[in-house]
């Protein structure tokens, strides 16, 4: 079985949610809240679009993330 994961994007600039607090937002998927359960990443989004600042529109993107050795 897969494991999938999910970030939140905004639209409108192109970052990645980082969490809650004063950088809510990342330029490098690094530095992006990182969900394992869709639910929980389209409640932040959901969240994050109800308080309708016009800088902020969020969508639940999948990512897929591998490991180099």
């Amino acid at each position: 079985m897969e494991v999938r994961y999910w970030v939140v994007k905004n639209t409108v600039t192109g970052l990645y949610f980082r969490g809650k607090g004063t950088n809510r937002w990342g330029e490098y998927f690094n530095q992006a809240s990182i969900y394992r359960v869709k639910g929980t990443a389209e409640h932040s989004a959901l969240e994050i679009n109800q308080r309708k600042r016009p800088d902020e529109c969020a969508v639940v993107v999948e990512i897929q993330i591998t490991e180099v050795i």
